[in-house]
């Protein structure tokens, strides 16, 4: 199921019971760059434990998008809302003790893989949590990995090898939201369907994806198209 936003002819009813049941709202939402109009009036509800794909052309705002969900990104006009509450420097450290973000890079200060993974469970938010290392490999075998690469140096990893360390250090977080950035961008066809396989046993969190990549894209519950202005 694909949706097309950009105008405000695609929206959709609101109001306070909208707000309860929706995971995301997004209320007549507007970002611009550069003086120009990168999305326009977006209106979109995603529900409690929706998997949604964001597809769209490179530059029409997805990531943009997708930042603004845990404050990286401020839109010209409109509102945010996760889990009830609304995207603002009030609510934000709530909202991020909630969602699990994956960007599509990052650079990581840590040399083994192990390290990789344990490193959220220093962050505050995760004071109170351990990583799970037999949910971890039991996560790498599903994604097509060794139990060895838990041990291996980060600079050995193929690209999608790291990328799906990337994914099982996100999911693992138990996050009731979860943002991805482009989780298949290194993936080979083999790789992307143990992917969707592995994403569908989380049916009780909320997934929003960006991906370039059709049959993931198709995987999802329904797909959000952003149009290029």
């Amino acid at each position: 199921m694909a949706t097309d936003v950009g105008s405000a002819e695609h929206a959709q009813p609101h109001g306070d019971e909208k707000q309860q049941e929706a995971a995301i709202l997004l209320q007549g939402v507007t970002f611009t760059y550069a003086g120009r109009p990168l999305i326009l009036d977006l209106n979109e509800t995603i529900g409690l434990g929706e998997h949604v794909a964001i597809v769209g052309e490179s530059g029409c705002g997805k990531s943009t998008l997708l930042g603004s969900l845990v404050g990286l990104t401020k839109p010209e006009a409109g509102q945010l809302m996760v889990l009830g509450r609304a995207v603002n420097e009030e609510n934000i450290g709530w909202i991020r003790s909630h969602v699990a973000w994956m960007p599509q890079r990052v650079e990581y200060p840590y040399t083994r893989v192990r390290e990789m993974l344990q490193a959220p469970y220093r962050w505050k938010v995760n004071r109170r949590r351990k990583p799970d290392w037999e949910a971890i490999a039991y996560a790498a075998k599903a994604l097509g990995l060794t139990p060895e690469i838990l041990e291996a140096h980060l600079s050995e990893l193929s690209g999608g090898e790291r990328q799906r360390v990337e994914i099982i250090a996100t999911m693992q977080l138990g996050r009731p939201i979860v943002l991805m950035d482009e989780p298949t961008s290194a993936l080979d066809p083999a790789s992307t369907n143990l992917l969707v396989d592995y994403l569908h046993g989380f049916h009780r969190s909320t997934l929003v994806a960006i991906s370039h990549n059709q049959h993931f894209a198709e995987s999802m519950d329904r797909t959000i198209r952003i149009a290029k202005l």
